[in-house]
């Protein structure tokens, strides 16, 4: 699970590889550097801050959904 989050969470390499722009045809663009673009340099933080929440439910969603599992096969 810690693999997925910070799957989710990668930002550094490519801001450091794209300059921040997310490459051309937003190849490098991942949903972080997404929320960095919005509330940085659009200066949108409404909508930053709604991406920023909708990754923590899917993040949330995610390990939820592993517990369960986890759980599981635990018991059997």
């Amino acid at each position: 699970m810690i693999g997925i989050i910070g799957t989710f969470q990668l930002f550094d390499q490519f801001y450091i590889f794209s300059a921040g722009s997310g490459g051309p045809n937003n190849a490098t663009l991942t949903l972080v550097l997404l929320i960095y673009q919005y509330a940085f340099k659009n200066l949108e933080m409404g909508y930053a801050a709604d991406l920023a929440l909708m990754l923590a439910s899917v993040i949330m969603l995610a390990t939820v959904i592993q517990r369960s599992l986890y759980r599981e096969e635990q018991l059997k």
